[in-house]
């Protein structure tokens, strides 16, 4: 398949995405800051999809209304550059958001993951893990935090992490204490 031309980006929306993230330009993805990097699929969930021949995932882009394929490693994609960055913080809080979710979200879930394809049984603490990695995935996709950014503040306090976006108060979720039977 013919790779597409697209020199404009008013001709081509996905190129500012895609130059702003470093792929057209074969800019690895190592080079950006890694605070900017804000993962919205998981490395850990994507690498269950490579290859077997190539380790790497497939990746689908429209440029000009033509349908690409390319080869990308798992880290290559799944990502948008200050997708959950803070502007009315302190520059070190700006990415407390991404940071939280692989802390809270996504490494527990990893770990289920793991669990999971042994074929082992959860625990109830690993299960409550991978159901709040499931349950994150609809609310951390670009096209949501769009919706909660253009909401604005009245959404934003019912942020499904715990997170209020408005003070930045990270709060870990706390699965309910189990009633005595």
């Amino acid at each position: 398949m013919p790779r597409a031309e697209c020199n404009s980006t008013a001709a081509c929306p996905s190129l500012v995405r895609y130059r702003a993230a470093g792929a057209m330009q074969g800019i690895v993805r190592r080079e950006m800051s890694r605070a900017r990097i804000h993962q919205y699929v998981p490395i850990f969930y994507l690498k269950g999809w490579r290859s077997a021949r190539d380790s790497k995932l497939a990746r689908y882009s429209r440029i000009r209304g033509e349908i690409r394929v390319d080869r990308c490693s798992a880290r290559a994609t799944g990502f948008e550059p200050d997708l959950y960055q803070l502007t009315h913080v302190a520059e070190g809080e700006r990415d407390a958001i991404e940071r939280w979710l692989a802390q809270e979200v996504d490494t527990p879930a990893s770990e289920a993951l793991r669990v999971q394809l042994r074929g082992g049984q959860l625990m109830p603490d690993q299960h409550v893990a991978w159901v709040r990695f499931v349950m994150s995935m609809r609310a951390r996709s670009p096209d949501a935090i769009t919706m909660i950014r253009q909401t604005g503040s009245g959404y934003a306090s019912d942020f499904p992490f715990g997170t209020r976006l408005g003070r930045c108060a990270v709060t870990p979720f706390r699965p309910p204490a189990s009633t005595p039977r």
